[in-house]
């Protein structure tokens, strides 16, 4: 039954991801407007917050859901494991964290 499906590959195709952060959105959004103090209602945070999501959510998921779709699972799966390791080294590097 399962036997034609591809890891990635749904019904919803790329717009997949927009679906899943939109969702997602929708249910954190009550509890970061509560615990906000009121600065969540100031319209000139409303462009850069949508362009902080695009980069840091959106765009990444949609690059991994391409990179599943299109590289062996062993190296999608290495790839994958070794982004907490770059975080942390780019954390150090440019954060001096």
């Amino acid at each position: 039954m399962l036997e034609g499906l591809r890891p990635g590959g749904s019904a919803l195709g790329s717009s997949g991801v927009f679906f899943g952060v939109l969702i997602a959105a929708v249910l954190i959004a009550p509890s970061g407007i509560l615990l906000s103090d009121g600065a969540v209602f100031c319209a000139s945070l409303l462009p850069s917050a949508l362009v902080l999501g695009l980069l840091t959510c959106a765009l990444p998921f949609s690059f991994e859901m391409k990179a599943l779709m299109r590289l062996p699972a062993r190296v999608y799966g290495t790839l994958t494991s070794l982004e907490p390791a770059i975080g942390a080294l780019m954390g150090l590097l440019f954060l001096d964290e």
